[in-house]
């Protein structure tokens, strides 16, 4: 019998094999730093096919790689092997903050440029002969009125922003005195520049305004009217000889005419009261009409695109159209078709109304 087998049998433990394990990397001490410094910081292992993913272990909103040491209070990181590279910056991150700059910019160049709004008057009086009066005003107003002098009175408020302030220029040319006005860098979007023009005039003199955006008023004035406006409104009283209105987009008011009216508004109510000329024709793109007339009118015609429409006549007889697309029609004066006076009431949309005092 082999005496190894004698005694009871035992089992001898098996040796372990054992993986060295890689040493933990530290982050190099700086020159002064003190033993242990490095304690209290999360270190970011390397990118190997062992540890995590970059993305697992990237602070929100860092650009840090793998590789990088950055202290738990927020500090800057320390590079042990990678380099830190910013975030790129997207186009529409760009495009954004370039329009933030360029807002800013704009502002303050408003502010200070509105801030320093100034304003002068002047007032001259014309002694040359005038016989007519020309007056081209951009986005000021201009007032006209009648007077019982014999000369031309002007009166320039000027009104701009710093180093914008206008040119005026006053001129007799054949007897017919002409107004006007540049301003500088007109493109600028801040500062205003604009000229309001009171004029004195006698009361037969021929009248002829150009307006941008002002507003217009006229007044007393017994000879030919003429008024274009871009966009303001036009307000005439007691004009004694013909009226020629013409806006692009804005209300006119007439109380008073002895003369013919003729009234064309691409947007706008036009109203007119004490019409005593012998003709009328009013017409408006969009916007309601009223005329009452203080004798009776030889021919009228108001005609509007979208709006009522309403005419008030003297007594008497009228040969009388009304007509409209959508809208109730009303007629309450005589009518007869062999009438020599004649009323023509139309409208696209709305109502249209024909009555008598």
């Amino acid at each position: 019998m082999d005496p190894r087998r004698a005694g009871p049998r035992t089992c001898l433990p098996r040796p372990r094999r054992t993986v060295p394990r890689h040493p933990a990397r530290r982050a190099p001490r700086t020159g002064g730093q003190p033993r242990g410094a490095h304690r209290g910081t999360a270190r970011l292992p390397p990118r190997t096919p062992l540890t995590r993913s970059p993305a697992s272990v990237r602070a929100v909103g860092s650009s840090v790689r793998p590789g990088l040491v950055r202290p738990f209070g927020g500090g800057p990181a320390h590079r042990i092997g990678h380099t830190l590279s910013p975030v790129p910056q997207s186009g529409t991150a760009r495009r954004l903050t370039l329009a933030a700059v360029l807002g800013l910019g704009i502002a303050a160049v408003g502010y200070f440029t509105v801030g320093s709004q100034r304003s002068e008057t002047h007032t001259q009086q014309i002694t040359e002969q005038v016989t007519g009066l020309d007056v081209t005003g951009g986005s000021g107003d201009v007032e006209v009125v009648a007077t019982s002098a014999s000369q031309v009175t002007v009166t320039e408020t000027l009104r701009y922003g710093a180093g914008r302030k206008p040119t005026t220029q006053r001129g007799v040319t054949g007897q017919t005195l002409r107004l006007s006005y540049t301003c500088r860098d007109a493109w600028l979007p801040f500062g205003g520049c604009n000229v309001d023009y009171r004029v004195e005039v006698p009361a037969e003199l021929a009248l002829k305004i150009n307006a941008g955006s002002g507003d217009v008023t006229v007044r007393n004035l017994d000879g030919a009217l003429e008024v274009q406006s871009g966009s303001g409104d036009v307000d005439v009283v007691n004009a004694g000889g013909p009226a020629r209105l013409t806006v692009g987009s804005g209300d006119v008011e007439v109380e008073g005419a002895r003369g013919d009216l003729t009234v064309k508004a691409g947007s706008g109510s036009i109203e007119a009261e004490g019409l005593a000329g012998r003709n009328a024709a009013v017409r408006s793109g969009s916007g309601d009409l009223e005329l009452v007339f203080a004798r009776p009118p030889g021919t009228v015609t108001a005609e509007t695109g979208s709006g009522d429409a309403k005419v008030e006549l003297p007594g008497g007889s009228y040969n009388v159209s009304a007509d409209s697309d959508s809208g109730d029609e009303q007629v309450e004066v005589s009518t007869d078709p062999a009438a020599p006076n004649t009323v023509d009431v139309s409208t696209g949309s709305g109502d249209v109304q024909v009555t008598s005092d």
